[in-house]
């Protein structure tokens, strides 16, 4: 998978993200959340492969209300 982001001094952000077929399954509630695999940023900036291998926390946050819409926690990533 590949994802586009804006790395900077302040905090690792998304603009937009595009959802496709694949999925973030969340057992502990039967529910599924559809998973980013391209996010476009700026033309100016240049593309960056995520490769997850490690647990990792994962937040979607309103930036106008300042709310979290999701948080994740992923203990065992793994490539199927």
């Amino acid at each position: 998978h590949q994802a586009e982001i804006e790395l900077n001094e302040h905090a690792l952000t998304v603009d937009t993200a595009i959802h496709t077929d694949n999925l973030l399954k969340v057992p502990m509630n039967a529910k599924e959340v559809p998973a980013v695999v391209k996010v476009p940023t700026n033309a100016k900036e240049v593309p960056v492969d995520v490769k997850v291998n490690r647990p990792f926390l994962l937040f979607v946050e309103d930036e106008r209300t300042q709310r979290d819409l999701f948080v994740g926690k992923v203990l065992n990533p793994q490539v199927e």
